[in-house]
Formats: C-alpha cells, structure tokens, sequence
C-alpha cells in the first residue's frame, strides 16, 4: 500500500477481532492456570495426609480386573498424588 496508494483500500494494518478474541483467551488461561495450581498444591497436600493416615490399611490389589497382591490404600492414595 506504501508502493501504490491504489491498493491501501485492500491491505488493512489493523488488529481483527480474531487477534483480539485471541489475546482474551490468553490472558483468560494465564488467570485460570494460577488457580488450577493454588487448587493443585492444596489437592496434594490433602492426598499427602490421606496417604500418611492410611499408610498401614490394608487393601485389596487389582489387576485385568481382578484381585492381586494386597498393598495399603496409603500407597493407592500416593499414586494418586504421583499424578498429579
């Protein structure tokens, strides 16, 4: 459009809506990550104190479905906690 003022009514320079709409987002995810990891941290310490609670309470193993090698809900609890 610099070159040839005939066609600076088809070039826009502008921000659209979609660049816009894109920026929201963004901003939108950056809020809602800090608060996934705020609930996060708290979920792990609750599953930490379960795991140390129940560490010793026997619990029926699973594998294909079926009943396996005993291990204590405090271990089941700590894998959940590995997780996340």
């Amino acid at each position: 459009a610099a070159r040839n003022p005939t066609a600076e009514r088809y070039v826009h320079m502008g921000a659209t809506s979609q660049d816009v709409m894109d920026s929201g987002l963004v901003l939108q995810l950056r809020d809602a990550i800090a608060l996934l990891e705020r609930d996060l941290a708290e979920l792990a310490e609750a599953l930490c104190g379960q795991a140390q609670r129940y560490a010793a309470t026997p619990l029926a193993g699973r594998t294909w479905l079926q009943q396996a090698t005993p291990v204590t809900l405090g271990m089941k609890i700590a894998g959940w906690l590995g997780a996340i």
